[in-house]
């Protein structure tokens, strides 16, 4: 399961924009949250708890606030909105 989670954010923190380059956003559907991982370090730096079951995360087109499906609805961080600094 972990490697299944690294993997995932090594994925989709390579498909990011290159200002988050070195950061991976990886949805922990059955804890209801998101890790935010240092892919330089491969650590968890944070775990944001975002509401029911977040999956499908993309970037918003400020590619400030990641859009999460939450509970099968997108939310475009209108319901879920989590700040990236």
């Amino acid at each position: 399961m972990r490697l299944t989670r690294l993997a995932c954010a090594v994925a989709f923190g390579l498909a990011c924009h290159s200002a988050f380059a070195a950061t991976a956003y990886v949805s922990n559907e059955k804890d209801d949250s998101i890790s935010v991982i240092d892919l330089d370090s491969l650590e968890v730096t944070a775990t944001l708890a975002v509401g029911m079951r977040p999956r499908g995360l993309l970037l918003s087109s400020d590619t400030q606030q990641p859009p999460t499906e939450v509970g099968g609805l997108v939310t475009y961080g209108l319901k879920v909105r989590i700040r990236v600094d």
